[in-house]
């Protein structure tokens, strides 16, 4: 029987891994963690193996399930006089908003835990095969997009708090910038660190060399411990349903909340006839 798949991502990378991955007989949730991985190397600002994320899966065997692998909050907090926390403003343009950053602002990460769940209950493909478009990537480097460099540059608070986040962001052109667009991003400790996970498997980063490198940076001013690393757990749950004509959409459910303003939008554009908007029209973005 012929398989159909599509892929959207936000970097052409990271959508030529999952594509590839299909290609070679690999199922949607192989894809998946493929371009899941290629995007933290492609996409760093969008996308961390330090973060955490959601997937709404529809399995072979007609389940619906959502793998719920946000970040946590640590478990035991330190008097507000001993973080490492404090603002920076970044400037979008039209706006400047103000993010927290510092070692106060780490929480437990899920990303790897995630994937490598997922991977566990419905990939097919060896987790080594499914890295090595990201290992590739990162080796060998990307040209720097001008949507990634201006994101760069919007954050650039974010990015040039710490000597080792600057080292490796800075152009490699002019040592008074961050990489600019058309630059090759090359980061080749980063190859390593996946080339070794993808093999050693979630125990590196939640209770191994990887855990107490964490922990010992959160030592002085951060809340994140061992004992929040290793008990990370990622919970499947139930999707949430909204009917929109005539059609049953499945969304994230509590306690995340992005699943209820779904809901909520699509009720309210429940008695509306958007194909009778002009594209890009007043009334269609309202």
């Amino acid at each position: 029987m012929k398989h159909l798949g599509a892929v959207a991502c936000g970097h052409e990378v990271t959508a030529s891994a999952a594509e590839a991955v299909l290609r070679d007989g690999g199922n949607a949730f192989d894809a998946i963690i493929a371009a899941f991985l290629t995007s933290c190397v492609v996409e760093p600002v969008l996308a961390s193996l330090g973060g955490g994320g959601f997937l709404l899966a529809h399995t072979a065997d007609r389940r619906n399930l959502v793998y719920d692998f946000f970040a946590h909050t640590p478990m035991q907090p330190l008097a507000k006089s001993e973080l490492d926390f404090y603002p920076i403003h970044a400037d979008f343009g039209t706006t400047t908003q103000e993010f927290h950053i510092g070692r106060a602002s780490i929480a437990t990460p899920g990303s790897v835990k995630g994937i490598f769940s997922i991977h566990e209950d419905l990939g097919t493909m060896p987790m080594a095969v499914l890295a090595q478009p990201a290992i590739e990537a990162a080796r060998y480097g990307v040209k720097m997009s001008p949507f990634q460099a201006s994101i760069l540059n919007i954050i650039a608070p974010i990015l040039t708090a710490t000597e080792e986040s600057r080292r490796q962001y800075q152009s490699r052109q002019r040592s008074d910038s961050l990489i600019e667009s058309g630059e090759l991003f090359r980061q080749p400790q980063v190859a390593d660190f996946i080339e070794v996970l993808a093999s050693e498997g979630a125990d590196l980063f939640y209770r191994g060399e990887i855990a107490h490198s964490i922990a010992g940076l959160c030592a002085h001013g951060g809340q994140l411990t061992l004992q929040d690393l290793a008990g990370y757990r990622v919970e499947l749950r139930k999707p949430a349903s909204v009917d929109y004509q005539q059609h049953q959409v499945l969304t994230n459910p509590a306690p995340s909340c992005g699943g209820s303003l779904i809901a909520f939008a699509l009720s309210m554009l429940e008695h509306v006839n958007i194909a009778g908007f002009e594209f890009g029209s007043r009334g269609h973005l309202q």
